[in-house]
């Protein structure tokens, strides 16, 4: 191979040895010489890249890497830094046990040289060392030491190839080869603080339908492969991903124009903010940059003559909704295919066969017919890809919950500048990705093995059905988010700023999903439950463990029942109630308000004991 692998420009911070190889002692160059790579390109980057070694960057490929480097460092979050910390200390979980992983004896240290004169990549080095890169801090002086080498290492290498692959970072080897570390450090500020440019870019993903039935639900798995395609063309400029929003590195405005054309061609549309900036001037947020530029990217046709379509209400309809579907996609008899083809559906289900009759069971039961886009009609055509809900469907299940994990972004970034006393920098979003991509494999999981794979629907990563008992089981969902926060990030349970949010529509299996996906877009609140759209809970995220607590005591059920009925008739007798000294279930209500006031309004109390009492 023999190319420079820009992540493994680091690798001797894995060891007790200088980082500036020409800081070495003569007795230590002498013992390691001749085990040094030296005949490899990734040597050259692990000796060259930074201003201030005693080997600088003498050719494109190694200034390349100084300036990624310099881009995923963590270097401009906090400002002055403490005295020597081996721990990690990432901003959302809080210090790690204080342990010194890199290798310090001589035979250690020479099988890592003897491993790198094999010319690995950046995968084969992780087989073997990914754990030390992972519990190393990037940077050891406390106060920066909150992101790891992993991550650190591997933002390098995608910061390196953005850098390398695009014509808006030309450099000519006449530039820098030959050049006096003075003149490197010249060019590197005309490059880094004047000339090259980058854009930070958020997009947000929106769809124009309102999903009616089970099949229109397709428009989420429409959504992730959107999301995968992207990543895909795009696999070193994503910083931070959820299932509905980017945050991207591009290195120029044509790519903001690209996936724009995607994600039209995939039936969406985008919330865009984007700053272009000097390197020296990004910042993870576009918005907390001057010049940031925000717009609604739409691709609609400029008329649109009726009939129009009835779910997205942005095109013409062209098909009719289920004749056309019937006619194309289900396998009717020959004579039954012409009737259908010449007359209304309504008009000729008696004239059908007995077999075509019940092979349309389901759509007859369906509403009207109705008029739809080329787009949503392929989308419904398709067949229902949630299988577990149209099973609960077919055995008549009675009650779901509907749950939607979110990640505010901007209140990420304020929490995380909270804590760290600064500016963040990439490295420490690129890190809160690993963590945040773990923890959705987390609750992921976890829900399964407390509801059972078969009970429960993954919609998108973030969001979930799940088939309930009772309405009290949604109780269940909060227990598995606690569990899953606490290993994740449990300094966010003690932040009233949470970045993290969790709503749950509890609702019967019947309930209009356009009518669940307008709750959950407009949840208000940390913890948010809402009960068939009429009732609400809601509670910050430093209730939840009071809140889980709470559901799982016992209360008598007849004085909950007794609650809920007064509440029904008047909300302020229900708070009299409630406070009453004297009332004969005084105990269930006290019990009541130790656990949940002040945290929880009467509102929300009175919704917790309904949704306890089912």
């Amino acid at each position: 191979m023999n190319q420079l692998v820009p992540e493994l420009h680091d690798v001797l911070k894995l060891t007790t040895r200088q980082h500036d190889i020409s800081k070495w002692s003569e007795q230590e160059y002498k013992d390691f010489k001749e085990f040094l790579p030296v005949k490899t390109e990734t040597w050259k980057g692990i000796t060259q890249h930074h201003l201030d070694f005693g080997l600088y960057p003498t050719e494109p490929d190694t200034f390349y890497l100084c300036v990624a480097d310099s881009l995923a460092s963590t270097l401009t979050r906090i400002g002055e830094a403490g005295s020597i910390e081996y721990r990690l200390n990432r901003l959302w979980r809080g210090p790690e046990e204080e342990k010194d992983v890199r290798l310090k004896e001589r035979e250690d240290i020479i099988r890592l040289f003897r491993f790198l004169q094999t010319d690995p990549d950046w995968q084969d080095f992780c087989r073997e060392y990914e754990a030390l890169l992972r519990n190393r801090p990037e940077d050891l002086r406390r106060g920066m030491n909150i992101t790891s080498l992993y991550t650190h290492c591997k933002l390098t290498g995608q910061f390196h190839r953005i850098l390398k692959s695009s014509q808006a970072f030309t450099l000519s080897p006449a530039e820098i080869e030959g050049k006096t570390q003075e003149q490197v450090k010249t060019l590197y500020r005309i490059k880094y603080a004047e000339k090259w440019q980058l854009i930070v870019s958020r997009c947000k993903f929106r769809f124009l339908q309102k999903p009616y039935r089970v099949r229109d639900l397709n428009i989420f798995g429409a959504l992730q492969d959107l999301m995968n395609q992207i990543s895909t063309f795009y696999p070193d400029n994503i910083l931070l991903q959820t299932s509905d929003e980017l945050l991207l590195i591009l290195p120029e405005e044509s790519h903001v124009s690209n996936i724009s054309e995607m994600a039209h061609n995939a039936g969406f549309w985008i919330e865009v903010v984007s700053s272009r900036r000097a390197l020296s001037e990004l910042k993870p947020n576009p918005q907390s940059m001057s010049g940031a530029k925000s717009e609604n990217l739409y691709n609609l046709p400029p008329e649109i003559f009726p009939p129009i379509c009835e779910i997205c209400q942005s095109a013409k309809a062209t098909r009719h909704w289920p004749q056309d579907y019937i006619l194309s996609h289900v396998g009717l008899c020959s004579s039954c295919q012409q009737l259908v083809s010449l007359n209304p559906l309504g008009s000729v289900v008696e004239s059908l066969c007995e077999a075509d009759r019940a092979q349309l069971e389901d759509i007859l039961k369906e509403p009207a017919p109705e008029e739809l886009c080329e787009k949503c009609f392929a989308l419904r055509a398709e067949g229902t890809k949630l299988k577990n809900l149209d099973t609960w469907n077919r055995e008549g299940a009675r009650k779901v919950a509907w749950v939607k994990l979110t990640l505010d972004f901007d209140r990420l970034q304020r929490t995380m500048e909270s804590l760290s006393g600064g500016e963040i920098s990439f490295s420490v979003i690129a890190e809160f990705q690993e963590d945040y991509s773990n923890f959705l494999k987390e609750f992921t999981s976890r829900i399964h093995k407390e509801f059972g794979r078969r009970d429960v629907e993954n919609i998108l990563s973030e969001f979930f059905c799940i088939r309930l008992g009772s309405f009290g089981e949604a109780f269940k969902v909060l227990e598995v988010y606690y569990e899953a926060m606490s290993r994740f990030f449990p300094v966010f349970l003690k932040e009233n700023d949470s970045p993290l949010t969790i709503a749950i529509v509890c609702a019967g299996i019947k309930f209009p999903f356009f009518e669940v996906w307008r709750i959950l877009e407009e949840a208000k609140g940390d913890i948010f439950i809402s009960l068939q759209g009429m009732r609400t809970v809601r509670a910050p995220t430093t209730a939840l463990e009071l809140l889980t607590k709470a559901a799982s005591l016992g209360y008598k059920k007849s004085a909950l029942h007794k609650l809920t009925r007064i509440e029904e008739t008047s909300k302020k007798l229900a708070e009299l109630t409630f406070q009453n000294r004297d009332d004969k279930d005084h105990a269930t209500y006290s019990r009541l308000a130790r656990n949940l006031y002040p945290n929880l309004d009467f509102s929300s109390i009175f919704t917790f004991a309904l949704l306890v009492e089912d």
